[in-house]
Parts: C-alpha cells; structure tokens; sequence
C-alpha cells in the first residue's frame, strides 16, 4: 500500500506543478490584460501607430478654437458690406427680416443702400443658421456628428476623452468569432489586447485552478502526514512560479526572429507586433512576488502546525492511557502491602 501510495505521489506531484505552472502563466496573461492595466501601453501604441487619432488631433490643433465659436450661443451677428460694419442682434434675426431692417434702419438708411439691403436679404438664412443653437459638429476626420456640449472643456480635455474613447473602441471591441477564429480572421494585433483575449486567458486560469485543486485534494489523502500538504503545495507554487521573471525576455528572444523573417498572420509590422506582446506581461514581476508569498505562508503555517503537533504529542505521552495503567497498578500494589502488614496484627 505505502509503494502504491508513493508512486502514485510521483506522479501527482509533477503534474501539480505543470498545473500551476500554466495556471500562473494564463493568470499573468489575463492580469495583464485588465483594461486598468493595459491603458497605458495601449494609449500609447494607438498615438504612435494610429493614422486616424494623429490626424484627428491635428484637426484639432488646427480648428479647435473655431469648433468652439461654431457651437456656442451667439448674442450678435457681425454683417460687413463695403466699408460698413452692422452688428445685428440675434433677438432681431431670430423674429424676422423686417426686425432686422428696423434696427439697421437706426443707423443706416437702407433706402439710399439698396445693394445692402438686398445683400442682408440674400444672407438671412446664413444669420438665422449662426444665431440658431448648435446640438453637433460634423467632425470630418472621424466621419460622425459630435455634440457641441463636448467642446464646452479644453483642448487637450477633449483630446483626452478622444483618446479614452479610441481606447475602448479597441479593447471593447465585439467579436462574433472564437479565439483562435479571430486571430486567423482578423489578422491583427489588437485584437490580441481586447477583452475578448484577457477573457480567454482567464478563462484557462479557471481550469487550471479546478485542476490543481483536486490534485491537492487526491495528494492531501495519500499523503500519511497530511500537514506536509503545506509544504507541498507552498514548495511546488514557488517553483512554478520562478519562470515569470524570466518568461518575457525568454520569449521575446524566441519572437524576434519569427517577427522579421516569417509573416506572422498579416499583422502590421514586427516592432508593433513585439512592443504589444511585451504588454502581455506586464504583471509578471508583480504576479510573482504574490505568489511567492502565498507560497511562504503556507510554508510557514505547515511549521507551525508541525511544532504544534510535536509539543502536544509530548503531553499527551505524559499522560499516555499505557501510563496511567501503570500508575493505577503501583497504587494497587501498594494497598495489597498495607492490608497484608495490618492483617497479621488483627489475628494476633
């Protein structure tokens, strides 16, 4: 039984390390991949390698005071005809052409004018359309109406937003396909940072997980000390957990060649393809020192039970059941003695 039992612990054991060991690498995957945690990096690939958001933000530099003017309320309209100057009121545009003939007619005799009377009627609509309340701006580089509340706040606020917005676009991003489906299909990069991949990563941590727990549990009843399932699996998550300071650099090493030599599924080009794949593990560093210190408490905990275990077991041999027996017998002994010495002397 015990050979049957350690052979069996062979096997369990290097099998809960290759567990945790995959288990660790998809929990590093999908950490990283986090939304809060791929941000930055993200933000960053969209401004150096995005054409649209670049061009956008120029646009913006560009036209951001004049989409300001464009979308906010006007009290007045400034009409130049020649060398006259009219600023009308947009009270007067907005009640009808003849309200607006009445107050130009205050300084300006429209009669002996007639070129600019006939002017301000072709132009009305265009005042009307100044003086009217703005809801959006057509941006033309985004191809879409933007609400004119939007550009209520600064420059580089707006473009902020625009950032975060593009941002979600890509990580958020709706996928009707399987992983691998999409990889294939979509042929980009960033599909491999969405939600879709951190979800996918994840959802291979979760087996990995239910895998190594019922390892533990098919060890915990082999094993004939069963506190040395703490130094088990704190040791063995240790272990496991060691290649995540190394795994980036290694397989960004085992990368590079295969990015400028073989055309990896139509992506966009191999620095953008390896300056993504570092953002996968981000979290390595700090994933690993979490795990080591799990790993340390449960060691910890398993020495403490076992000093636990060693005191206790010496009190209870103190006062062992072999013991007491023991005790109980001299006493008797003892009583057998004194009855015997007293007996002689009641005959007598």
């Amino acid at each position: 039984m015990k050979i049957l039992r350690g052979g069996l612990l062979l096997i369990c054991v290097p099998v809960l390390f290759l567990s945790l060991l995959l288990g660790n690498l998809f929990f590093t995957l999908s950490s990283s991949l986090e939304y809060e945690n791929i941000y930055p990096e993200l933000a960053s690939t969209i401004k150096e390698a995005s054409p649209e958001f670049n061009s956008t933000s120029y646009y913006l530099q560009q036209n951001y005071f004049s989409i300001q003017d464009y979308c906010s309320l006007k009290n007045s309209f400034n009409y130049q005809y020649n060398d006259i100057h009219l600023n009308i009121s947009c009270s007067s545009i907005n009640t009808s052409l003849n309200s607006v003939f009445s107050e130009i007619n205050s300084s300006v005799n429209l009669e002996e004018n007639l070129n600019l009377s006939s002017g301000i009627r072709l132009n009305y609509p265009k005042m009307i359309d100044a003086c009217s309340p703005k809801e959006n701006y057509y941006f033309s580089t985004l191809k879409k109406n933007i609400s004119c509340e939007e550009f209520s706040i600064s420059k580089e606020e707006f473009e902020l937003n625009l950032l975060n917005s593009s941002v979600s676009q890509v990580y958020y991003k709706n996928y009707s396909c399987s992983f691998w489906d999409c990889l294939s299909k979509t042929g980009s990069p960033m599909f491999l940072v969405s939600e879709k991949a951190s979800n996918y990563w994840k959802s291979n941590f979760y087996f990995f997980l239910f895998v190594s727990l019922v390892l533990l549990i098919v060890i915990f009843l082999l094993l004939e000390e069963k506190i040395n399932l703490l130094f088990v699996f704190g040791i063995t998550l240790i272990l496991s957990s060691l290649p995540l300071l190394k795994i980036e650099s290694f397989l960004l090493f085992l990368l590079k060649p295969i990015a400028y030599f073989v055309n990896f599924i139509n992506y966009l080009d191999s620095s953008s393809l390896i300056s993504i794949f570092s953002i996968f593990f981000s979290r390595a560093n700090f994933i690993f020192y979490f795990l080591v210190v799990i790993g340390v408490t449960f060691i910890i905990l398993g020495i403490v039970l076992k000093f636990w275990k060693l005191i206790t077991g010496r009190t209870k041999r103190m006062f062992s059941s072999r013991d007491i027996k023991q005790l109980v017998t001299n006493e008797v002994k003892k009583e057998v003695e004194k009855s015997k010495e007293k007996n002689p002397q009641k005959k007598k």
